[in-house]
């Protein structure tokens, strides 16, 4: 399962910290969108690019990061940031690049993989994740082979062509997260099912967390185990306040 993203960007200064050296914190309304502006000069990603986002609540969430820094600004406590940067300097300009690395992932998705035994993890695999793959046939037209063998399974052209639409249908601000989403889950339904209103952002968690939680419930706790998923639910919940704020799903 895959649990990285090779388009992500780092951000501003991510890994080490920046003195704070702005007062205010505000949103300013332009020709495109909302700016976020630092001591009334607009925010820019590595790239020279100004950070504008087409609602102002993703404005809201973008500059409530920024004003809650303390002496130094701290690029991992910033998700939104990190997610806008990333759209503006590493997805719009190679969109349909990004859009087949996504839709690639529609070729080995988490649900076609099941296991063989033991039949507690082969009923809760099958209870949680058949009505996802029901949804992106009735939905998307994606039909996509369940296999209990952990070697890979051909999808049909037709499948996946299905899922490559539903991807390009997403615009950019979007398409970033869900890049992100997908290689965290290893799964291009699920989070699919959430931007089509069929899922929430922790019902999604829950399916693609699934094989790991019947590990640690068969094993015993593990804290290195445990810490790895809290944080992974907890990125993936970041990408749930973007989306929301972006419009994309429901409040």
């Amino acid at each position: 399962r895959a649990r990285d993203d090779p388009t992500r960007d780092p951000g501003p200064g991510h890994g080490s910290f920046m003195k704070r050296v702005y007062k205010s914190v505000g949103i300013a309304e332009t020709a495109d969108g909302y700016a976020v502006e630092l001591d009334g000069r607009p925010i820019r990603t590595p790239d020279g690019r100004a950070v504008i986002v087409p609602t102002r609540s993703l404005a809201r969430l973008i500059a409530s990061e920024w004003a809650a820094q303390g002496a130094e600004v701290k690029p991992a406590t910033m998700p939104a940031t990190q997610h806008a940067v990333t759209v503006l300097d590493r997805v719009t300009p190679r969109r349909e690049a990004v859009i087949e690395e996504i839709a690639a992932y529609g070729a080995t998705d988490l649900l076609c993989y099941r296991a063989a035994e033991p039949p507690e993890l082969v009923n809760r695999q099958d209870h949680l994740w058949q009505p996802y793959l029901d949804w992106a046939r009735e939905a998307l037209g994606a039909e996509l082979t369940v296999s209990h063998s952990i070697m890979p399974t051909m999808q049909s052209g037709a499948s996946q062509a299905a899922l490559a639409a539903a991807v390009r249908d997403e615009n950019d601000l979007a398409l970033g997260p869900l890049h992100r989403a997908v290689a965290l889950s290893g799964s291009l339904v699920l989070p699919l099912a959430v931007l089509h209103g069929h899922a929430t952002m922790g019902e999604m968690t829950a399916a693609a967390l699934v094989e790991d939680r019947h590990q640690l419930e068969t094993w015993g706790h593990d804290d290195l185990a445990a810490q790895r998923l809290n944080s992974l639910e907890a990125e993936l919940r970041t990408i749930d306040a973007f989306w929301r704020a972006l419009g994309r799903i429901g409040t």
